[in-house]
This record gives C-alpha cells, structure tokens and sequence, in this order.
C-alpha cells in the first residue's frame, strides 16, 4: 500500500555516514531546527507505511548561502535535475539596469538572480515556497541590458499566499536567467528557490504572465 509517512536523512556528505538531521516522522513539509548552517547539503527520503519503510530514494541536492547573486553578474548556477538554495535577501540591492517585471508592471525590489543552461530540451518548475515575503519570480533570456521576458509570475503558489511558481519550456543549449525580486520595497527576508527540470517536453508550455 502507499506511504503514510517518510524518513528524511539530511548530511553533508553524500555518504550519509553521519546524517546531520534523521527524523521517522515527516508527513509533509520540513524545516530545521535549529537551522543548518551555511554550506552544501544531501537529501534522501523513503516512503514508510505499517508495514515498514521502502528503500531510500537517490541523493538530491541543495545549498544554504548567505547573499551572493545580489547582481545579475552574479548569478548562482542551477544544475541537474533539482536544485535549491536559500538566502537572506535583507540586504539584497537592485541595479540601475534591472527590467521591469511583466507581472506587475515595474521592476522588483531587492533582486537576485540564478542562472540556467538547459542540457536538453525540457520542462522547469522553478517556485520561491517557504519564502518568508511576498516574492516576484521572472525568467528571461539574453543579455544584461537587452533581456527579453519569457516567463513572469505573481503569487500563484499554490501552496503558500505570496509565493510564486513558473512551469516553462527550455530549449538545449539556451541559457536562461531567474530573478526573485519583491514586490514592494519594504518585502525582502529569507528567499527559499526550488527549480527542478524533467528533459523532454510534456507540451509546448508558452511565455507565462502572470498578475494576482
């Protein structure tokens, strides 16, 4: 039957010889405590149900940092088939050069950027849930100065209020740039960003605008 409930293993070793965070019971979401410190981590899971627990999913990745893509030159590069990164955004700055955003009509506060070139054609979901404020999330492609829009989001998540969520085509070998930016100028605190890419097109999925 299916699972009830999962087993989480968080290390810094893709090893997991001495996993930094073991818990039996997660049913959904998870956040840490106390937080991890700033570095590099592996995650694992397996699906447990009464009659025990399944084998241990693959290793997926993701980062804890302090600011570091504050400016578009920058950016932290997105790899493999899922990513995540968290970052406080409290002294994130905006760029005389930063394009006005589709989806709400000016350009963010407080941006950061990631950077992405697809390894073949395929699908990004890319979402800011379990951001702390209320998050704008544009995807472009180009160059600095000349970027054109093909992806623009406001609030969607659709499981958190002010969060935001992009489902895009990629093309192989074209490089893509993400920017989270808030809303206002006072919106700003700990940005989580989740980007996972599935190759091949489920369908052709168009430029996305969104405004709530």
């Amino acid at each position: 039957s299916g699972s009830t409930s999962y087993s989480l293993q968080v290390d810094d070793s893709a090893s997991f010889d001495s996993p930094l965070i073991q818990d039996t019971t997660i049913a959904g979401s998870y956040t840490p405590s106390p937080p991890l410190d700033l570095g590099a981590y592996y995650w694992r899971v397996q699906g447990c149900n009464d009659s025990g627990c399944g084998p241990w999913s693959a290793a997926w990745t993701f980062s804890k940092t302090a600011l570091l893509s504050d400016n578009f030159a920058e950016a932290l590069d997105i790899a493999g088939a899922a990513y995540s990164s968290m970052q406080d955004t409290t002294k994130a700055t905006n760029q005389a050069q930063d394009p006005a955003l589709p989806c709400i009509g000016h350009a963010g506060y407080h941006t950061v950027w990631y950077r992405l070139t697809a390894a073949s054609d395929g699908t990004l979901l890319v979402d800011t849930l379990n951001s702390s404020y209320d998050t704008v999330l544009a995807v472009w492609t180009g160059d600095w100065g000349t970027l054109q829009s093909v992806g623009c989001d406001n609030d969607s998540g659709e499981a958190q209020a002010g969060t935001s969520q992009i489902e895009l085509a990629l093309f192989e070998g074209m490089a893509y740039h993400i920017e989270v930016a808030g809303t206002e100028v006072d919106q700003w605190g700990s940005l989580q960003l989740h980007a996972s890419f599935r190759s091949g097109h489920r369908q052709y999925l168009p430029m996305v605008v969104k405004q709530h």
